[in-house]
């Protein structure tokens, strides 16, 4: 046994295009399970189909490798058992087109998955696909792994962005689905027992005309929606039903951190239920439950049950349009801390900050500013760098402009050095390398140092705004007699 796997890793190749061959299929069709086909950046044709277990993966990702379908095939099929462990990374896929035959409904404009092939997908960007389910993504009776996708701008009859179908029960972590558009569920449709798994997923802006803004499910679906941001969908006016957040038709879904705000429909702006359970908790929805956002059709029992920890607060999104936490979101630390807690969110940041995760996608994070490093000389030809803190007169310190870092772009209101500012400035070449460096005189009496003191630093700003600061050693010393002077490479 110790042989056949060292056997496999060892005869594992890589497999190049264009410089082996021209287009991938061929690639697809020479590599055997385990090998890598290496895709360099450039566009190149859809129709792909991988029955077996192998990675395609770009080489300098999505935003230089494009899979085209032409408007006229599906971007990529992933078909049988045998294609589970299969993966696909870095592409941007457009242009595909999920056709039916003899009328059958096309599935998966740029990706299917059929027939238990559950292989992952990550790090792509699929822009641009239709299909009469699933605009981007459809899965038959397949489980895959969809990770940090952008699914934006797809339209479909069923499923805007993604389709699942007939117990598929794909993990959909780290995604943005936005933009798409379709008759019934212009983000997402589930159908026949599909239990998909969203984990740390923005589903925003997308539009349905009839039900489901951004999820639909109907006929014995469980989904399951955590840290999640659902928000900016909609079901247009005339809509036959509603559901701008989620249309549950005898279906069970489960909601936990999630946000459900903002999101359009004549009826049930958030959720209309019909003859289904929807578990909520941990959740911030909009006006709660009691408020008509959340709409229960009376011609079947539905039942809504309001779980622990949710709130009806504004979460402060950033701004319109940016779906981030500002500092003072009621949905900061708000979630609930469990086993099967994310490591990160959306972005790929820690998930759990504060004293408990966020709700929605993203979780909250004070960025800290970057701050350029930068040379300094105190007293510039000193090698001491002595100071004596009695003296009545000015210490030089030099800012050094190096490859990295122009003296010259210093705001010099912004200075200051050891807890002084400066009193006067000369540009001067204290290093002699014919990059200009500034100097700038302190006061001695303003220090903030004493006789322990065994460095000091300058900090400040360039004129865009970035902090910088540099630190160097000093020698304090007490004076024996009078202060004198200070010159260039005096002491």
């Amino acid at each position: 046994m110790v042989l056949m796997v060292w056997g496999t890793a060892a005869f594992a190749a890589e497999i190049r295009v264009p410089s082996q061959y021209s287009e991938i299929q061929p690639a697809i069709d020479a590599a055997v399970p385990g090998d890598v086909v290496l895709v360099a950046d450039g566009t190149y044709a859809g129709n792909l189909l991988v029955e077996k277990a192998i990675t395609i993966k770009s080489e300098n990702g999505a935003a230089h490798c494009v899979i085209d379908g032409g408007n006229t095939s599906r971007g990529v099929t992933f078909s049988g058992a045998e294609a589970s462990g299969a993966v696909l990374s870095g592409f941007t896929i457009t242009g595909g087109n999920g056709q039916g035959h003899g009328g059958w409904p096309g599935f998966g404009g740029a990706v299917l998955f059929q027939d238990n092939a559950s292989a992952t997908i990550s790090d792509c960007t699929l822009s641009g696909n239709t299909a009469d389910a699933g605009g981007a993504i459809a899965c038959i009776q397949s489980s895959p792994v969809i990770k940090n996708c952008t699914i934006e701008e797809n339209a479909a009859l069923y499923g805007g962005g993604l389709a699942f179908y007939m117990g598929s029960s794909p993990t959909v972590i780290g995604c943005t689905i936005a933009k798409n558009q379709a008759d019934m569920g212009g983000g997402v449709y589930l159908e026949s027992d599909a239990s998909p798994a969203f984990v740390s997923c923005l589903i925003a802006g997308n539009s349905a005309t009839q039900a489901g803004g951004a999820l639909l499910m109907a006929n014995n679906c469980a989904p399951n929606v955590t840290y999640c941001t659902v928000s900016g969908n909609s079901v247009s006016e005339n809509g036959f039903y509603g559901g701008g957040g989620i249309f549950s038709f005898f279906c069970s879904p489960v909601v936990t951190n999630s946000i459900l705000w903002g999101n359009q429909a004549a009826v049930g702006p958030e959720m209309y239920l019909f003859g289904t359970p929807i578990a909520v908790s941990y959740s911030d929805v909009s006006r709660g439950v009691d408020d008509g956002n959340i709409f229960i059709d009376p011609s079947a029992t539905s039942e809504v049950q309001w779980g622990q920890g949710n709130i009806d607060q504004d979460p402060l999104f950033a701004s319109e349009g940016d779906y981030h936490l500002s500092a003072d979101s009621p949905c900061i630390d708000a979630g609930a801390v469990a086993d099967d807690t994310p490591e990160f969110d959306i972005e790929g940041d820690p998930r759990v900050v504060g004293s408990a995760p966020d709700m929605g996608a993203d979780e909250f994070a004070v960025e800290e500013e970057e701050v350029i490093p930068v040379q300094i000389d105190i007293k510039p030809g000193c090698p001491q760098n002595k100071i004596n803190l009695k003296s009545w007169g000015l210490v030089p310190v030099a800012v050094k402009s190096t490859k990295d870092f122009d003296a010259r772009s210093i705001d010099p209101r912004s200075v200051e050095f050891a807890g002084a500012r400066p009193v006067w400035r000369i540009c001067y070449d204290v290093d002699r390398d014919r990059d200009r460096d500034i100097v700038f005189f302190f006061r001695v009496q303003k220090l903030d140092l004493d006789e322990d003191s065994t460095e000091a630093t300058l900090t400040g700003l360039t004129r865009d705004g970035k902090s910088f600061e540099g630190t160097d050693k000093v020698s304090i010393i007490k004076p024996k007699g009078k202060a004198w002077g200070w010159r260039f490479g005096k002491k």
